[in-house]
């Protein structure tokens, strides 16, 4: 029986934004509240932390480019393989009780990006959608703390998360508009706030689980298919990377607990492929 096993231990306040780079075969994530991102190889070996001096939400490739998409606290930034930053959008001001979350780029290259309150008050967030060049759109509303999204692999479905509500949102999604219409909606199958998800290459869903120590696998109709457990409660995401695809990593947090593996990395080797992550066209 295949079993979690541990990849890179570190204490991450939030470890999030778990990013499979397949151009470098390397590991990115980001400690949201920590402000850093880190890169690990393959191996589990620590490549680089870079220290960014406030919350980052997520880390993406940018189409050719060896620089990553920053999903900061107020805004978007480039970052180069040095750590240097030029900034490309703010969206938040300083003195907003606001702060960008989980994020992801789509199969066409746009950016989504959701937006919370730092008190996670209700009805305040929002998901964004972003094209380079162009103005970030407001595209759902009335949000508390949304999380993972991930879209199907004929571009035609995207699923979404708003974590305090425990349901994934299933949405039409036109590839070329970037326009989206809730189809309908599932709720978790077991205890825990959904947090980061994946799809993997037949369409089903990886959803990590905040509080609920595991990440489950879901059809696309929302039914669990297996139970994956972890050794500690706040799972906060997945993706899938290794040499075929086949290898899910998996974040944790070490916020609020007291586990001696709170915040590190696991592996997990599944019997299923995952799909390539989107790269941001700049």
């Amino acid at each position: 029986m295949k079993k979690v096993e541990l990849f890179y231990q570190i204490d991450a306040i939030i470890g999030e934004g778990a990013y499979w780079d397949w151009r470098t075969s390397e590991l990115l994530m980001v400690d949201i509240t920590g402000g850093r991102v880190i890169k690990l190889s393959p191996s589990g070996d620590l490549i680089k932390e870079y220290q960014l001096g406030n919350k980052v939400g997520a880390v993406i490739g940018v189409e050719n480019s060896s620089n990553y998409l920053l999903v900061e606290q107020r805004g978007l930034t480039m970052m180069a393989p040095s750590g240097a930053r030029t900034e490309l959008l703010m969206l938040l001001e300083a003195n907003e009780q606001k702060r960008f979350n989980d994020a992801k780029a789509d199969p066409a290259g746009r950016l989504w990006a959701g937006v919370m309150g730092m008190d996670q008050r209700p009805g305040v967030g929002a998901l964004y959608s972003y094209q380079a060049g162009g103005l970030m759109h407001q595209m759902i509303t009335d949000l508390t703390v949304p999380n993972g999204l991930d879209w199907t692999i004929d571009n035609k479905t995207m699923y979404f998360i708003d974590s305090p509500t425990r349901t994934v949102g299933v949405y039409d999604f036109n590839l070329e508009t970037a326009e989206i219409s809730l189809r309908n909606s599932f709720t978790m199958p077991i205890s825990g706030n959904p947090d980061g998800m994946t799809l993997d290459a037949e369409d089903n869903l990886w959803i990590a689980l905040w509080d609920g120590s595991a990440v489950i696998q879901l059809s696309p109709e929302g039914k669990l298919m297996q139970q994956i457990d972890l050794p500690v409660s706040r799972v906060t995401t997945c993706t899938f990377g290794g040499k075929d695809l086949s290898t899910l990593y998996i974040t944790s947090a070490s916020f609020g607990v007291d586990e001696d593996l709170a915040g590190s990395v696991f592996v997990y080797e599944t019997n299923t492929q995952g799909k390539k992550a989107n790269l941001f066209k700049a």
